[in-house]
């Protein structure tokens, strides 16, 4: 489930050269469970043109909790497409969500993290990203270039790992950070 939660909104800054930023789409990115009802994964601005499609398998809810009048998933799964028409180019977003480590303290990121993942703010949070490039697929073996993201959320019990991956350019992936950026996590 994606709800829009604000279209066209205007630019927040200058883009590179000092041109203005393009419009974005507030989009909230959710799943309904019949028992857990609508739960929040998070929400992101996504830049004009890119849209959001559905991704290959639905959102998976194992576990939520209400935060702030909302249900928030602290365990699940969800991937998406961010697909831009001209030049056509559709690049995978991933979400995986899981509960802050029992005892209140704050998780450590785990070992698969390289050592040089870079520490960044996030939206507020205190984060780790890192981006890179590797062959996927069976036969043909094709590129891709990713940028990752592992995201301990306090406020909500929960630590976020993004993934945004495609056969493209490492510059597309680069263009696409700031929807990591802004992701929110509440």
């Amino acid at each position: 489930m994606v709800t829009v939660a604000g279209e066209g909104l205007p630019p927040d800054g200058a883009g590179p050269g000092g041109a203005a930023s393009p419009p974005t789409t507030r989009l909230v990115l959710g799943a309904t469970n019949l028992l857990m009802g609508p739960t929040n994964f998070g929400n992101l601005e996504l830049p004009e043109p890119w849209r959001l499609m559905p991704g290959v398998s639905p959102p998976e809810v194992d576990r939520s909790r209400d935060w702030g009048g909302s249900g928030w998933v602290t365990a699940g799964t969800a991937d998406y497409i961010l697909r831009r028409a001209e030049p056509l180019l559709h690049v995978e977003l991933h979400l995986r969500i899981e509960p802050w480590s029992s005892g209140g303290r704050r998780p450590a990121p785990p070992s698969s993290i390289p050592a040089d993942a870079g520490i960044v703010e996030l939206n507020g949070h205190e984060a780790r990203m890192w981006r890179g490039s590797g062959t996927r697929g069976l036969l043909p073996r094709r590129m891709v270039h990713w940028a990752r993201a592992w995201i301990p959320c306090q406020h909500t019990g929960r630590v976020l790992a993004v993934e945004l991956v495609g056969a493209c350019d490492a510059t597309e992936i680069d263009a696409l950070v700031p929807v990591m950026e802004h992701l929110g996590c509440h």
